[in-house]
This record gives structure tokens, C-alpha cells and sequence, in this order.
């Protein structure tokens, strides 16, 4: 079996997961690569092209509009050739209308097999009418959907009217491509000039409104002196304004402790092994690769009940907060901490195992081979 995998800008980490674990399984991998994506940590079996998709934010707008129209056109040669393979795209970030539609018919249309990953049913933050009717369009164009969740499922034969059969249960892999350095806790809260007798919160990652900051903010302003806020994560100049001022105005910014930008892989691992629990306060998602970075490590996790959250916030793994409100979350917290000795780092690294690349990539193969 061969499988032709196009990231699409889908994160990176999610990707060498996936392909690495495609090649695992006996699987034979042609990969369209990105430029920030390391090959050294791909298996040596996996065929890498690369097709210029250069991401220069100086060009003017007539260049980036020919840069995308080369590289796309590019992108069709190269799939033409490998047409009577199967054809994954990983998912769909931007520029919906071409290569949902557009390339997805001709994928569907001119290849053996069109297999659309399906990380979030609608773009974060775009739950619109339009979004809706052009999303029912994409997902009714390939041959097999791959979704993460049941609850994805579910909605996509209900309010998109996909067909059953059409679409393939797999669960998230695990986040192993973030190295583990191994450091103590201890040695990690020095590293990053942490307290070493505060309950650590952490949020993390890419900072976006509909991640809920906001409300942990709000929740954090009536938390006691016990605890220290750790944000960590790329931002947006016009959002991080308006954070900056809600930190500004909380009576425990003392204890707020923010890292604005993008933290290198290395670090990654500094960070999850110094804090005590992770927030995920997130106002809408359907699954998140965060949470399966979170397990890897064994680090217990707080988050509201959205999307399929819950389904791997099990007990001793974390907290699923009743209600989306900051006094709710306050109290999901406080309840954290007073529990924290049942929260095991090896409890949940084991409970994590069954995410495995390797075995939740069972499920996919025989949809492949279907």
C-alpha cells in the first residue's frame, strides 16, 4: 500500500506523527514537505518532496498570489503522477474554496482514492452560515473523511449529510516528536525562574480568542496566593495588547508569568515537566493536539466541557469543569489543588499509551484498504 500525504500547513508535529506511524505499520509514505519541517525526524523510508512552497510575508500581493498559483500547480503535476495511490490530505487551514474545493474535485475526480483529514468541523472562531454551506460542500467531495472524535462523526452525517461509510474513526496519536530532555522538576523551575512553592498553572500555545485566556484571566483575579499563572505561547500584536491590559488590571499579576512567542521544541518539554496541571479553558474545539502533548507527559489537565474533551479527561487524569464561566473554573481549580496527590505522572502516561501511532493507525489502515 502506498500513501501520498499533503500536510496543507497542518502542524507539524501532528504530521511527522502521523507519517512516522503510517511507516511503522509497513506503510509506504511519499511526504510533500514544508520548510519548517525537520526531515531528520522522519524514518529514513519516507520519500520527502519538497515543492518550494515558499512562506515569505515581505512579498507584495501580486507575488504572493503567483507563489501560490506555481506551487499549487506544481502540487497537481505531483499528485498526477502518483494518482493511483491513495492521496491524504491532512487537513484544510486556509484558502477553503482551492484547495477544498477546487483541488479536492480533481483529486476525487482524476486519483484512486481522495482521504480528507478532519481536524475541527468548522474553523475556530468562523462557526458562520457561509462557513457551514462551504464546509458541507469540501466534506461531501472525498472518498473517505478521517475524523478523531465519535462526536465529529456524528455531526457530519447529521448537519453535513456525509454518509456512514464514508467516514473513518481514528483516534488522535500522542505528541512524541517533542524531545524529553528528562530534567527534574526542579531543575526545570529553575530554568525558566519559577517558584518553586506555588501550584504552577499553565496555559499554552498558540494564543487565540477562542482559547478562553480571557476567562482564566477573570478566574485567576480570585484565586488565592497559593497559585502562579504560567502563559506560554505565540500571539497576535493586536490581541496581545488587549491580554497585556487584562494582566495589567488582575490584582495577582505579581504571579502572572507571560512568555510571549514562539517556544522552540527543546523548551517544550521544560515547560510540561516544571507546571502542575495544564488549562485548556477553550470556548469551542473538537479535539486538541495540546491535550495529547499534555498526556504524553503525564501532566493532569483542567478544561471545559467542549467538543469530545471529556472522552479523554478521565478520572485521575484531570478536571472537566461544570459550566464556561470563570467562577466555574475557579472552583475546578481550587478542587485540582486540594486533590493534587491523586494525580499520578505515571498513572497518566500509561493511561496515554493506547494512543500510540502505531495502534490507533489500525483503525485507518483498514478504512484504506475498504
Amino acid at each position: 500500500m502506498k500513501v501520498v500525504v499533503l500536510p496543507h500547513g497542518m502542524q507539524r508535529h501532528y504530521t511527522v506523527g502521523f507519517v512516522n506511524g503510517l511507516s511503522d505499520c509497513g506503510v509506504s509514505v511519499d511526504l510533500v514537505v514544508s520548510e519548517n519541517m525537520d526531515s531528520a525526524l522522519l524514518r529514513s523510508d519516507i520519500i520527502c518532496t519538497d515543492l518550494g512552497q515558499n512562506t515569505n510575508a515581505d512579498l507584495s500581493f501580486l507575488k504572493k498570489i503567483i507563489r501560490l498559483f506555481s506551487y499549487h500547480m506544481r502540487l497537481i503535476s505531483y499528485v498526477l503522477k502518483r494518482r493511483k495511490n491513495i492521496i491524504h490530505v491532512a487537513g484544510i487551514l486556509r484558502f477553503e474554496i482551492l484547495m477544498g474545493i477546487i483541488e479536492g474535485v480533481f483529486f476525487r475526480f482524476l486519483c484512486r482514492n481522495y482521504v480528507l483529514t478532519v481536524h475541527n468541523i468548522l474553523p475556530h472562531d468562523s462557526h458562520t452560515n457561509w462557513r457551514k454551506l462551504l464546509y458541507k460542500i469540501i466534506y461531501n467531495i472525498p472518498n473517505l473523511l478521517v475524523v478523531h472524535t465519535d462526536r465529529m462523526r456524528q455531526e457530519l452525517i447529521r448537519h453535513y449529510s456525509v454518509a456512514e461509510e464514508k467516514i473513518a474513526f481514528m483516534q488522535h496519536g500522542l505528541n512524541d516528536v517533542v524531545p524529553d530532555h528528562g530534567m527534574v522538576r526542579e531543575h526545570c523551575k529553575e530554568k525558566l525562574d519559577l517558584p518553586l512553592d506555588k501550584c504552577l498553572l499553565l496555559f499554552f500555545g498558540n494564543i487565540l480568542p477562542y482559547k478562553g485566556l480571557e476567562t482564566l484571566l477573570e478566574a485567576f483575579n480570585c484565586l488565592g496566593g497559593e497559585y502562579c499563572l504560567v502563559i506560554a505561547g505565540k500571539v497576535s500584536a493586536e490581541y496581545g495588547r488587549k491580554i497585556n491590559r487584562l494582566i495589567e488590571a488582575n490584582r495577582n499579576k505579581s504571579r502572572i508569568i507571560i512568555e510571549t512567542g514562539w517556544i522552540e521544541d527543546k523548551d517544550v518539554a521544560t515547560y510540561f515537566r516544571a507546571v502542575d496541571v495544564l488549562l485548556m479553558p477553550y470556548k469551542h474545539i473538537d479535539q486538541s493536539g495540546i491535550l495529547f502533548l499534555a498526556l504524553r507527559f503525564g501532566l493532569p489537565v483542567i478544561c471545559f466541557d467542549v467538543g469530545a474533551l471529556k472522552e479523554y479527561i478521565t478520572k485521575n487524569v484531570g478536571v472537566v469543569v461544570r459550566g464556561n464561566q470563570a467562577n466555574h473554573l475557579v472552583t475546578a481549580i481550587e478542587k485540582f489543588y486540594r486533590e493534587a496527590e491523586h494525580y499520578s505522572r505515571e498513572h497518566i502516561k500509561k493511561q496515554a499509551q493506547r494512543f500510540q501511532w502505531r495502534k490507533v493507525l489500525s483503525q485507518l489502515l483498514e478504512a484504506y484498504e475498504k
